[in-house]
C-alpha cells in the first residue's frame, strides 16, 4: 500500500476508469470515511481525498495506518488492491458497497 499511494498522480490515468470513477471514490470517503467527530483522523482521510485529486503527495500510508481506525483501513486496503489491480468493476463495487453499508458522516 505504501508503494501505492507514493506512485499515485492524476498523470497516471489507469489508475481509475475516468475521471467519473474517481469523483465516485472521493465521494465515498468524503460522506462515509471522514467524520468530523474523529478530528485527527477525517484531516488525515481528506488530505487522501485531495491526495486522489493532485500530482502533489498529500499523505502516506503510514500515517493513514497510524490515524485510521482498523475497519476502515482495511476497507481502504480494498480500495488499494483493487487500484494496484487496475480492477475497475471492483473498485465500482468498492465505492457503492462504501456508500450503502457505512454511515452517512456528520456534516463537514
Amino acid at each position: 500500500m505504501t508503494a501505492l499511494l507514493s506512485e499515485w498522480s492524476p498523470s497516471r490515468p489507469d489508475w481509475f476508469r475516468n475521471e467519473d470513477q474517481l469523483d465516485h471514490v472521493r465521494a465515498a470517503l468524503h460522506s462515509r470515511f471522514a467524520d468530523v467527530r474523529d478530528q485527527e483522523e477525517c484531516r488525515y482521510l481528506m488530505r487522501l481525498w485531495w491526495h486522489l485529486d493532485t500530482t502533489t503527495s498529500e499523505v502516506s500510508y503510514d500515517e493513514l495506518a497510524q490515524v485510521v481506525s482498523p475497519q476502515k483501513l482495511r476497507r481502504l486496503d480494498q480500495l488499494f488492491d483493487f487500484m494496484a489491480a487496475r480492477n475497475y468493476d471492483a473498485i465500482d463495487d468498492w465505492a457503492t458497497k462504501a456508500t450503502r453499508e457505512m454511515v452517512e458522516t456528520l456534516d463537514r
